[in-house]
């Protein structure tokens, strides 16, 4: 389980059917090659020892790991949950707006990074809320769906954080210690810092 630690849970927001649905940022590829085996949540039952298959977590902790398969897992979410209703595809965006809330913190590069994404599947304007950002005692779901009022007319929302943050806390941890012991340094050495 702990290979899954680190991947983000994420939340589209349809704002035409007013829907959200959850994914997990995954996908799993055939063995040394890039044809893409399955996406998202369907990844959650591959065993991270797979002899056929690589797994790939797109996201970790709110930062972009690998771009180009955010990218394909991103088109796959908007394509399925965006633009295919009851079955049938739409042809026309509701809007060229989008917006991406993430959980973590995240420098002016990241942000670029997820609006160059976001601007490659033809989003001409993306607002970005980060955990800095101020909700003014909004809930994030209430955050999401209100701002159309600030912004205008959404195509889409897409929330990327953790629902269970000890996940990511157990991941920190291992992360951690790997990097101590890396650097030839012990564990104990954290109570210095205290």
């Amino acid at each position: 389980m702990a290979f899954f630690d680190s991947a983000a849970d994420i939340k589209i927001y349809n704002y035409k059917t007013r829907e959200i649905f959850s994914e997990k940022c995954l996908m799993a590829f055939r063995k040394n090659t890039d044809i893409v085996a399955a996406i998202g949540s369907e990844c959650t039952n591959i065993s991270p020892n797979d002899e056929y298959l690589d797994l790939c977590i797109p996201i970790v902790m709110g930062k972009l790991a690998d771009y180009t398969a955010a990218h394909m897992l991103f088109k796959y979410f908007i394509q399925k949950y965006i633009y295919t209703i009851n079955g049938k595809r739409i042809l026309l965006r509701r809007s060229t707006k989008a917006l991406i809330f993430l959980y973590e913190p995240c420098s002016e590069v990241e942000k670029k990074m997820y609006n160059d994404l976001l601007y490659s599947l033809g989003y001409k304007e993306i607002f970005i809320i980060t955990a800095e950002t101020e909700l003014n005692g909004l809930t994030v779901e209430e955050a999401i769906w209100r701002s159309e009022e600030v912004h205008g007319k959404l195509d889409c929302a897409i929330e990327i954080g953790k629902d269970d943050k000890y996940q990511y806390a157990r991941y920190a941890y291992e992360q951690l210690k790997k990097d101590y012991k890396r650097w030839g340094y012990d564990m104990d050495v954290i109570k210095d810092f205290e």
